[in-house]
């Protein structure tokens, strides 16, 4: 019997529910979402390019923490104390805009 293709808003939810369980640490989840991708090409792609995109930030924010220091990711710079280069502000703007809040 051959496996259900999964339609495209199924893979949008199943890939933002593997962002968010990786992002809580969730090995349950993740592995269970493996499981779904194991009959799914294209949700294995898509997990695939996630895995990339937060291997290449990670990079990205060893690279800046290097360089900088811990950068301060405080919503307001300005009033916090801390030290604020403009790159390092904008990189971790666009890096919390893509994680998943906490369930």
């Amino acid at each position: 019997m051959a496996a259900k293709q999964l339609q495209s808003d199924e893979r949008e939810r199943l890939l933002n529910r593997y962002v968010s369980a990786l992002g809580r640490g969730d090995l349950d989840g993740v592995g269970a979402i493996l499981k779904v991708a194991e009959t799914d090409a294209e949700l294995e792609r898509e997990i695939l390019k996630k895995n990339e995109a937060f291997a290449t930030s990670q990079e990205i924010e060893e690279q800046l923490r290097e360089y900088y220091g811990n950068p301060c990711d405080c919503a307001h710079p300005e009033t916090c104390g801390r030290y604020h280069d403009p790159l390092t502000t904008r990189i971790v703007a666009v890096m919390n805009r893509d994680r998943t809040p906490e369930e």
